[in-house]
């Protein structure tokens, strides 16, 4: 289960500015806003976790291993870490009890390990039910892109990030299918009226979809 505590305001993953020197357009309209509005959607829809930078309280199951995976990347920062999702009993862990070894992946490593909490059942001997696994483990913690440059520290946030951290080729995802939107040509390289005839563009190196695949998250 995960919630957002901190939502970002950002609603486009690339600049207005941006978009007009790659259509070479000498003034915005509401259709570039728009398309690089919902170009940016779908580069959150593609990937399959939000990019912008956000706080989340997320619990999680755990499997035997000395690692937890959480389920928004890259992660910043964790700004609190329980063993149970009722925090009035729960211990709270220290920051030198556990490490994100990996921001990318989304990976909380602890020395000690964390127990497996699949659940037991009976019939004539115990087994594990697949798929049981309970989630105790509840964590605070940012995770996602800075998209531009802020000079907010507001303590909403877990950490202090001010620069843009948004890998430029994301962005240039984001532009070329907002470009493509605008333009009304995506995946079309000609269109042929009575009778009608449609051709569809192979995908190329540079396409969108291939920019953002190794970002993507399976589930």
């Amino acid at each position: 289960m995960i919630s957002v505590c901190t939502s970002s305001t950002d609603s486009q993953l690339a600049s207005l500015g941006d978009l007009m020197t790659m259509l070479a357009a000498t003034a915005s309209s509401s259709g570039m806003d728009l398309a690089l509005t919902q170009a940016s959607d779908w580069a959150d829809t593609y990937v399959r976790y939000p990019l912008r930078r956000q706080v989340y309280e997320e619990t999680v199951a755990s499997f035997g291993t000395q690692r937890l995976m959480l389920s928004r990347t890259p992660i910043l920062s964790v700004q609190r870490f329980f063993d149970s999702t009722s925090t009035g009993d729960a211990t709270e862990f220290q920051s030198s009890e556990f490490r994100v070894s990996d921001p990318e992946a989304g990976f909380i490593d602890r020395n000690q390990g964390y127990r497996w909490t699949a659940q037991e059942r009976w019939n004539l001997g115990s087994y594990v039910v697949p798929g049981s696994e309970l989630h105790p483990w509840l964590l605070v913690y940012e995770a996602g892109y800075q998209v531009g440059e802020t000079s907010s520290t507001d303590d909403k946030w877990a950490t202090t990030t001010t620069m843009n951290t948004l890998p430029p080729i994301i962005e240039r995802a984001v532009l070329l299918r907002a470009a493509e939107m605008y333009q009304g040509s995506a995946g079309v390289s000609s269109m042929k009226v009575g009778p009608v005839s449609v051709s569809y563009k192979s995908e190329s190196q540079d396409s969108p979809e291939r920019m953002l695949l190794p970002f993507q998250r399976i589930k």
